[in-house]
């Protein structure tokens, strides 16, 4: 069995196991855990996934536990996705529909060690740079990249 199950497809059979689960349940936790422990992507509890979400090098990724990812959303290793600094983790916690950590739109690609953090929405079909800081909405159908993001230039059909 070892050698049937490579990495990647070790992880990827792990990651629509978690997203078949509906509710927080023990198994879900271990799935997490095992997840977390081998491959240091953190999906955090209460964030929004939906299960098409492509993870194409699975390593040090973390998706905040009130972050909403929509259909067919691609990301890159090393990704965080987050609050924002002076967010309180405790209160945004306790209000996580109050717009803490970003929403990601379908169809987004997150290139490497991209940092997308605060309340911010990611417009559907946008793409964000390889090591951009993202702190601010990004339209629908835009290309950003830098530290802080800026918007590069429109996009159509990538």
């Amino acid at each position: 069995m070892k050698y049937f199950l490579t990495p990647n497809t070790e992880f990827y059979f792990l990651q629509k196991m978690y997203f078949k689960t509906k509710k927080y349940t023990i198994v879900q936790a271990l799935i997490r855990k095992r997840i977390y422990i081998r491959y240091g992507v953190l999906f955090g509890r209460g964030s929004k996934i939906d299960s098409s979400l492509h993870i194409t090098h699975p390593t040090g990724i973390i998706i905040g536990g009130g972050s909403i990812i929509k259909e067919d959303v691609v990301i890159y290793q090393g990704v965080t996705l987050g609050l924002k600094n002076g967010n309180s983790y405790d209160e945004a916690k306790k209000n996580i529909e109050n717009g803490y950590y970003p929403i990601i739109e379908r169809g987004v690609k997150i290139y490497s060690n991209a940092v997308v953090i605060g309340g911010i929405t990611i417009g559907e079909n946008s793409v964000i740079g390889a090591n951009s800081v993202v702190t601010k909405n990004v339209p629908p159908n835009t290309l950003v990249a830098g530290t802080p993001a800026k918007i590069l230039k429109n996009i159509h059909n990538i």
